[in-house]
Formats: structure tokens, sequence, C-alpha cells
């Protein structure tokens, strides 16, 4: 199944927007250019295994938790894969799981093709997103966060989490990423937290593979 919107760059053109509860989608594609994919409610989950998500400015944006299993982040150059924005009470956001980083030329505005491609940048509230044991390309901003987007707090709370552990390729070196207090590698007691599972969970224990698998019956 394929969602897209064909806008291009005109400003936000959603291919997707989600307010449910647990959701999953397995083989899918979601194509955009400026917000694929909206996460609207603060706590609602949403898994994803092996899917396509292309797009350029905050095209990963919202509220939700969410966990990508094993899916290509393809992105235009010039712009941020995500925009999270998650109440301070809330511990998690979105995760990337053993997942590709892509570069795509051919942008609607072709100078973009030579620019670097930002892991985010902070929409409002408190940020968290966690990249663990992907494949990121070389066209990564080394910086990783290389703006606050109008958050004073951005760079000194603790309340943003923004963590990468044990990720591969060019893009991946955080050496140089951005100073800020919550931005960091996690430890190895942290990321063995970040299973679907745990992630998932809830208060109700929700376990998505049940549902994949019932799809692939």
């Amino acid at each position: 199944m394929t969602l897209q919107n064909t806008a291009g760059a005109v400003g936000q053109a959603l291919a997707i927007t989600i307010c449910s509860d647990k959701n999953v989608f397995v083989n899918c594609n979601f194509l955009g250019y400026q917000d694929t994919m909206y996460f609207l409610t603060a706590g609602k989950r949403s898994y994803f295994y092996n899917c396509l998500v292309k797009g350029r400015t905050d095209y990963i944006y919202g509220a939700g938790i969410v966990y990508f299993d094993a899916c290509e982040i393809r992105s235009f150059g010039g712009g941020w894969i995500t925009a999270p924005s998650k109440p301070q009470n809330q511990k998690l956001g979105f995760v990337f799981s053993k997942c590709k980083l892509t570069f795509i030329t051919g942008s609607p505005r072709p100078k973009e093709d030579t620019t670097k491609i930002a892991l985010g940048r902070p929409w409002h509230l408190y940020p968290k997103v966690a990249w663990l044991f992907c494949d990121m390309c070389k066209e990564i901003n080394p910086i990783g966060w290389p703006t606050i987007w109008h958050m004073d707090y951005a760079e000194t709370s603790s309340d943003l989490h923004l963590y990468e552990y044990k990720n591969i390729g060019a893009g991946a070196d955080i050496t140089n990423r951005a100073k800020w207090t919550g931005l960091r590698a996690m430890t190895n007691a942290e990321a063995n937290g970040y299973t679907v599972q745990n992630v998932m969970a809830g208060a109700d224990n929700w376990n998505p593979m049940k549902e994949y698998k019932k799809t692939n019956k």
C-alpha cells in the first residue's frame, strides 16, 4: 500500500495523519515532501515494519510514540527528518531501529541535491527520538540537530531525549553532534529497554508483533 502526497514544495502536504492508538503498518510506502507523517495525539502508539518513508521537511513529526522497525527513511537534501513534540512526562517518542537512512536526488528544489540532511529539529515541548542500529548515509549533517527552532531550552534541558546507539555508516559518527544536554549516545542498559515490546507496551501491554503475525498467516 502507498500513501502519497504529490503537492511537492508548497508547504505542509501530509500523506497521513494518525490520531488513533495501536496502529500497525507492514510493507507500506509513505511519500511526500513536507510533513509526510503527522502523529497528532500524544501517547498513541504506531508500529511500522519494512516501510518506506520519503520526504524533506519535518516529514516525521508530532507527539505519538512510534517504532520504525527495519524501515527505509529516504530524504531529499536540505531538510530535517523529524520534528518531534512530546509532553514532558512522556518518556518515549520516535524510535528508529535497524533502519536505513538514504539520500535521494531530484528534489523539487534542485539546489537541495547537494545539501545535508538533519536528523531533526525540536518542534516544541520536549522532543524524544532514538536511533539504534541504523545505517546512516554520508549526507547526514554531522551536527545532527543544527537548530533549536525557537526553543530556548533545547540546548540545556535534560527532558529532551535525543539518543543514538551503535549506528553505522558515514553519517553515524556522533563526534560533532550538537552539544545539547539531552543529545548523547545511549548506554547498553538503556538500549536494552528500546525493544518493540518495551516501547509499544503501554498500560495494556500491547505487542504489535502479534498484529503483524495476523497479517502474515
